[in-house]
């Protein structure tokens, strides 16, 4: 697996957090997210610093509602609104170039394969998933493109 596709998969899991329903589901997602955790901190705080004074210039840069809250052009896509994108996206492209080496050389690390003992769990245990949001309870029902996205921590043969 590469290191990308580790950082990838590390996110997906830490979206499912919160699902209910089965213990080794749960079990398998912190188990995993756990033995993830040393690589993954590494390779982000890298461009800690980078990435911090991206997001500060996407929230200026943000046509904001009343409340404050950014308002999104795209909101499945999540692509925010902005006041000036080519001034936004000038002072990127200045930023990228004060941090290229750092960044170059984070894809690089991306790039390079890591070898991942992950804990597996039976198809069953994907199985009779569900969230809260508040008193609802709503069922997870994964499709096969969801479901490949698991394949890592899925054990075939039990």
């Amino acid at each position: 697996m590469k290191k990308r596709n580790m950082l990838s998969f590390n996110q997906t899991l830490l979206s499912f957090q919160n699902v209910r329903g089965n213990v080794k589901f749960s079990y398998a997602i912190a188990k995993n997210t756990k033995l993830m955790e040393v690589e993954v901190e590494a390779i982000t705080n890298l461009t800690k610093e980078y990435d911090e004074k991206v997001i500060n210039l996407i929230r200026e840069y943000a046509v904001k509602d009343d409340d404050g809250q950014i308002v999104f052009e795209d909101a499945q896509r999540n692509l925010p609104k902005y006041t000036n994108r080519e001034e936004l996206e000038t002072k990127l492209e200045e930023l990228y170039m004060e941090y290229k080496e750092t960044v170059d050389e984070v894809e690089k690390i991306k790039d390079e394969d890591i070898d991942i003992d992950f804990y597996k769990i039976p198809l069953s245990s994907f199985e009779g998933l569900y969230i809260m949001n508040g008193e609802k309870k709503t069922d997870i029902q994964l499709s096969a493109a969801e479901l490949s996205i698991f394949e890592p921590m899925i054990d075939d043969s039990i």
